[in-house]
This record gives C-alpha cells, sequence and structure tokens, in this order.
C-alpha cells in the first residue's frame, strides 16, 4: 500500500480504524482502549482503533516534540500539522510496542500489587485520566507508558509497513511489525532527537528527569478529598507517598534489567 495523504486511500484507513473494535482480556483494568494479557498469557490479539485524533496527540504530547518536516516527508502530515494516518501509525504503533513490553516485563505484576495494597489506592476515573493514561494500550488500571511516540522518527519503508496492516488483527505478533518497534523504540520514543544527549526530561521541574531514551512508565491514582475540598486523610496519602517512592524505584531497577534498557517510573497522583 502507497502512504498518501489527502486521498481516498487514507480515508478508507481511517474509517477502518475507527470502527474496529479493539480486543480486551479478561481481568484488565483502568481506562484503556485496548487489553493486553500481561507477561505468559501469550501475544495479545489487538485490532488498532485510534485513540486520539492527529491534533490531540501534539497538544497533549508533553514535550512537544513533533517534528513537522520530517512527518510531511513521510506523508504524515499536512500544511504543518499531523493528518489521519500520523494518527493511524501512531496508535498502531503504540499498541505494538505496549504488546512487547508486556510480554518482556512484569507490568501487570506491580499493577497488581497496588490494586490489592492495604493502603487503598483508587484507579483514576475515566474522565479524570491524563492523555498518556487514557490512551494507554496496557490494559491496566494504574501503570501506563510515558513516552511520547514520535512515528515521524520512522524510515518510509517502516511507515509503509505499518500503514499497509492497517486495520488488521493479531498486530501484537505481526513478525514485520515486532521488528521495526523492537528495533526502533529507543529512538521513537527518546525526548530529543539527539545521540549527544544522554539526560533528558519531560516536565521542567526536574521531578522527571531521565535518560533521553529510557522507555518510560508513570503510575497513577486518585487523590480523595473531602467535600470542602481538602485531603481526605492526610496521614494516609503520606503513606501512599512513601510507598510509591519505594516501588518506583524497584520498578526501574528491576524492569530495567528485565528489558536490557534503561527504564524510568514516575508517581503522578492524579488531583481529579
Amino acid at each position: 500500500m502507497e502512504v498518501r495523504t489527502g486521498s481516498k486511500l487514507v480515508s478508507r484507513i481511517v474509517v477502518v480504524l475507527f470502527t474496529a473494535v479493539v480486543a480486551t482480556v479478561a481481568g484488565c483494568g483502568g481506562t484503556s482502549p485496548g487489553g493486553p494479557g500481561g507477561p505468559g498469557s501469550g501475544t495479545p490479539s489487538l485490532v488498532v482503533a485510534p485513540s486520539a485524533s492527529a491534533a490531540d496527540i501534539v497538544s497533549g504530547s508533553v514535550p512537544n516534540s513533533f517534528d513537522a518536516e520530517a512527518a510531511a516527508a513521510l506523508g504524515l502530515a499536512d500544511g504543518g500539522e499531523p493528518n489521519e494516518l500520523y494518527a493511524v501509525v501512531w496508535s498502531m504503533y503504540r499498541q505494538v510496542f505496549s504488546a512487547f513490553l508486556l510480554e518482556q516485563l512484569d507490568i501487570a505484576g506491580y499493577d497488581a500489587e497496588l490494586k490489592n495494597s492495604s493502603l487503598g489506592f483508587t484507579p483514576v476515573p475515566g474522565g479524570d485520566a491524563s492523555f498518556y493514561q487514557a490512551n494507554s494500550y496496557l490494559g491496566l488500571a494504574y501503570v501506563y507508558l510515558r513516552n511520547n511516540t514520535n512515528v515521524e522518527r520512522l524510515s518510509r519503508e517502516d511507515v509503509e509497513a505499518f500503514s499497509s496492516r492497517a486495520g488488521g488483527d493479531n498486530l501484537g505478533s505481526d513478525p514485520v511489525l515486532r521488528e521495526i518497534v523492537e528495533r526502533t523504540y529507543p529512538r521513537v520514543g527518546r525526548i530529543v532527537d539527539s545521540d549527544e544527549v544522554d539526560l533528558s526530561g519531560y516536565d521542567m521541574s526536574g521531578a522527571k528527569n531521565c535518560e533521553n531514551d529510557a522507555v518510560a512508565f508513570e503510575v497513577s491514582y486518585a487523590v480523595e478529598f473531602n467535600a470542602d475540598g481538602s485531603m481526605a486523610d492526610a496521614e494516609a496519602q503520606s503513606a501512599k507517598s512513601a510507598y510509591l517512592e519505594e516501588l518506583a524505584t524497584r520498578m526501574a531497577t528491576s524492569l530495567t534489567a528485565e528489558l536490557g534498557h534503561s527504564v524510568a517510573v514516575f508517581v503522578e497522583p492524579s488531583l481529579g
């Protein structure tokens, strides 16, 4: 399939994708549009359905690292803005990458630990979820992928491989797409697209600094408040914060060893 924009081809792809149903796996919770299973559950069968428009992807991605010139050269942007095909490839890439991560890493185990904790972590309601959690394909209640996905950093051949499979199923087990993702995720997901940058960050505070090409996850839960706006239980919140700080460190260390690549884990309490 050719990569063309502004054509019936792209329109047909988008119609198929928006009407597709994402296969879910029993036992997966959270607000994600997809439901891959955890490690040992086998390769999930995924059907791509764009979870965000191209404009939402760019506006919701922090920091905004969209390269309009590179995207246009691949047929992924029109007039300096990402087009519908960009959203298609973005969604497909994140689904395949999520399937890969669930197979390689025990992310689901940490999510279950939070769910079963006696501290009582409340999942973030769908309406309060951040852009990254609302558009997660991990199928988990608390843990989601924080990396941006700059598909304009792919080669033309890689983009064509994704577009030619748009609307298909079993994306997570497609050997061509898996090879592309496993080969490219360090660059596609890095914060600054430069081999000269070792450390970078996801915000200006410095609280979310990590290796530039690290695979980044966030852990989020709903902070509970009283009717007057005060924190429901400050002592319990303090205990949760201490627990999550330890969990994030433990996760990052263990997942880095499992993946053989730097992994960062950030905690993002949701204030609603």
